[in-house]
Formats: structure tokens, C-alpha cells, sequence
């Protein structure tokens, strides 16, 4: 029985990263003559159906959500080897390349308990000869690198009065962070400082680990949704006067995954605390990574607030950023079957071919 398989050489990357793997495949018919192709793509979906008792804000609960994303490039299957006569029977290998888009979304997956909405983006790459004989391995992305990018500590502060007129002091809140990208199940460090220069107590200081889901609507021509009934459903967005939304955004604001209450601060006291958040909810189940698709958009963020007596509250929203998807464990747990260890290597000019001095490199040590 003929087989194909693939493999990259890493089972995570980022945004503008260039892929490298192999394609394996044994022939053990003597009337092979299928072209080789490849294909990586990635898939972003949603859909929402409304249930009872739902508390978010939902624009238009009538419709489901699911559009796929696919790379423009890699959409159809690529030619890796295109045959002009049988193949010998024996086993080969196809070395290829392809390097991602700069600004495609993290990998990720998030649905309700209630089971009434999920989101998703998944990448894949599949190595086809003939419709009968394919392989598929998914990879993770990690979305856009954070190597440039600065920390920031956020502040809030304000000048407590009684009567709406007497000065009773200042007070301040700072947070921030202790990293820019964490990933799932890691601990954050969050560091809190207020400090209370007024003559009022400072009565409590708390944070949140909340989160927020978007899910949007399909896009299609405006000339195409004129000849829709519904079109009064359909309204003109950012993305230009030639494409609309056929539904609107679902959004699931603020959901609350964790509480802290760091306590008080009084009078004429400085305070510093370091908070502990780990990235999971309450049951310990480890939380989805975040992602900036298209369709789908996952972002997480802490809020810290702190309360006084006739005053309204200091708050300060510090945003999580990057929550990066682990390890790929379809891939770190892939093994090499017997015959891909004796392969024979074709010559290729085509251009996902890799160059000489990439498959000497370090690069291809662990693609046999």
C-alpha cells in the first residue's frame, strides 16, 4: 500500500516565520504516477446560537457565526513534483519551505460551558498525492513576536474631597506587569502600589483576571448582498466600500476568571503588593490562549481597583497581551516509521524547494 506523510521541522511558530519540513512517501505499486502537492492553510471559525438567559451583548442573536480563514497563497494545494512517467517503486523524500504571513492569529480554541458558542483558529499542513492518499500535521502559531515591544506600568490618580470641595489629599494606583507574553498555565506577576497621601482610608484594594470574546460576522461583495432579502441585516464596516458584513459581532464582555482582595491602605501609608495569577480558571482548567483574527479576537486583562469613602473609585485596566498557545503535543509526540529512515531524494527546481545549504543545516537534523 503507498504512503505519504509530513513533517515540519518545529511544531510551533510565529507570524512571518518560514516553515520547513518533509514530505515522505513510500511506493510499493509500480503504476504511481500522482503529482506531489502541499498544502498549509489555517481555519478561523465561530458560531454563537442564542440560549436562555444569556446576559451578553449580542447584536444580532439570530444568525450563526462560521467563516473559515485561509492563507491567499496556500488556499489550493501547491506542486511539490509533478511526474511524467511512474514513479519506481522505493521511498522518497520532498524537502519544501514556505514562510507565513506576518500578521496571521494565534492558535487557539474557546467555547461556553453552555456549549452554545465556540471559536477557533487552526493551522495545518497537508501533503497530498492523489484524493485517496494524504497526510495531515497541525502546527501551532504564536502570532506576532513581542521582541520590540516595551513594558508599561499604568497609573490612575486623584485628589480626594469631602463636600465635593475640602482637599483631604492624593492618592494613586500603579500595576504592572512583570512580562509581556505569557503562556497558558503560567503564573503572572502583577505588582500594585497605591499610595494614600490623603487623610481617608483606602478601604479596599482588589483585582480581577477578567476576559473578553468577539466573534464577527462573514464578509462578502456589497453587489452580491443587494440580491439578499435580508439585506437590511448588512451594513457597510472599516473594511472598505466594496465589502460588508453579513452579520453583526457577538461580543461576551468582561467575563470575570479571577479575584484577588490585596486588602487596605490608610491614612498617609505606601503600599506595595505582589499578586500571583495564574492562567486558569477556578476548576484549574488551564485558560485558551489569546488571539487577533479576523473573525475571532481573545483578549485578556487586569483590573485593579481601589475603593474610598466618598470618592468614586481609583481604576486601572492592565492588559495581558500575549497569551501564547503550549507546547504542540501532536508533534512532539510524532514518530519516524522504519521506512522513512532510507529515502531517496529527488532533484526539484520548484518553489518550495530548499536550498543545499538549509538541508545541511541544523534545520533538517531531525527530518532524517
Amino acid at each position: 500500500m503507498n504512503e505519504i506523510a509530513v513533517r515540519t521541522h518545529q511544531g510551533e511558530y510565529y507570524a512571518g516565520d518560514t516553515v520547513y519540513g518533509m514530505i515522505y512517501l513510500k511506493v510499493v505499486t509500480a503504476d504511481f504516477s500522482d503529482k506531489i502537492q502541499l498544502q498549509i492553510s489555517g481555519i478561523e471559525q465561530c458560531d454563537y446560537t442564542p440560549v436562555d438567559g444569556d446576559d451578553w451583548s449580542i447584536n444580532h442573536s439570530n444568525d450563526c457565526l462560521r467563516n473559515p480563514y485561509t492563507d491567499k497563497v496556500m488556499a489550493n494545494p501547491v506542486e511539490v513534483l509533478a511526474l511524467k512517467e511512474p514513479l519506481p517503486v522505493g521511498n522518497y523524500k520532498f524537502p519544501f519551505h514556505y514562510k507565513l504571513k506576518p500578521n496571521l492569529p494565534s492558535t487557539t480554541s474557546i467555547s461556553s460551558p453552555r456549549g452554545n458558542w465556540h471559536g477557533s483558529v487552526i493551522y495545518r499542513v497537508t501533503a497530498l498525492a492523489s484524493n485517496k492518499l494524504s497526510d495531515t500535521q497541525t502546527f501551532v502559531c504564536l502570532g506576532k513576536r513581542t521582541n520590540n515591544a516595551v513594558k508599561v506600568a499604568y497609573l490612575d490618580e486623584k485628589i480626594i474631597k469631602t463636600c465635593f470641595c475640602y482637599d483631604r489629599g492624593g492618592l494613586s494606583l500603579m500595576a504592572e506587569l512583570d512580562k509581556l507574553a505569557y503562556t497558558i498555565g503560567e503564573t503572572i506577576q502583577l505588582s500594585v502600589n497605591v499610595n494614600n497621601k490623603s487623610s481617608e482610608l483606602a478601604k479596599s484594594v482588589k483585582c480581577w483576571l477578567k476576559r473578553t470574546v468577539w466573534m464577527y460576522g462573514c464578509w462578502m461583495n456589497k453587489e452580491l448582498a443587494k440580491e439578499d432579502p435580508q439585506s437590511s441585516l448588512i451594513y457597510a464596516t472599516y473594511r472598505g466600500a466594496d465589502r460588508v458584513r453579513l452579520q453583526d459581532e457577538v461580543s461576551i464582555d468582561a467575563e470575570e476568571i479571577g479575584f484577588k482582595n490585596l486588602g487596605s491602605v490608610k491614612p498617609k501609608e505606601n503600599c506595595e503588593w505582589t499578586c500571583s495569577i495564574h492562567l486558569s480558571d477556578s476548576d484549574g482548567v488551564l485558560l485558551p490562549p489569546s488571539t487577533t483574527g479576523n473573525y475571532l479576537r481573545v483578549a485578556y486583562f487586569i483590573q485593579v481597583h481601589v475603593s474610598v469613602p466618598r470618592a468614586s473609585d481609583l481604576i486601572v485596566t492592565v492588559p495581558v497581551s500575549h497569551v501564547l498557545p503550549s507546547r504542540n503535543s501532536e508533534w512532539l509526540e510524532w514518530r519516524p516509521e522504519k521506512w522513512m529512515e532510507n529515502c531517496q531524494m529527488l532533484q526539484r527546481h520548484d518553489k518550495l524547494a530548499v536550498s543545499r545549504s538549509i538541508l545541511e543545516s541544523p534545520v533538517y537534523e531531525g527530518l532524517l
